[in-house]
């Protein structure tokens, strides 16, 4: 039986654990978009598991498609555009970046 790795790193007085890679998708554009990219996302899965997908798309082209998609991604992050044409747009935007970002 051989040794186990551990996945934690031990430095002079901390433990820490290994940060996961995450891959931010912004789809923005269209439906179809948004559907060839899930081949691609399920390829890249493939061949690395151990790193986290999250997609910022436009509700009304995510909301028909969710169905497809709800199982690829780890993280979805649906943007209203009518939120973001208002008189605080920026500030709606910057609280949505800032979500994104926490991931």
């Amino acid at each position: 039986m051989g040794a186990r790795k551990i996945d934690l790193v031990e430095t002079d007085t901390k433990i820490h654990k290994p940060r996961q890679s995450t891959i931010c998708l912004v789809q923005l554009t269209r439906i179809g978009d948004i559907v060839q990219t899930l081949q691609a996302i399920r390829y890249f899965r493939y061949e690395h598991p151990g790193i986290r997908i999250i997609l910022v798309a436009r509700e009304q082209f995510y909301t028909p498609i969710a169905f497809l998609a709800d199982a690829i991604f780890d993280a979805v992050y649906l943007l209203c555009t009518q939120d973001y044409v208002q008189e605080n747009y920026h500030s709606n935007l910057r609280n949505f970046i800032n979500k994104v970002s926490e991931e």
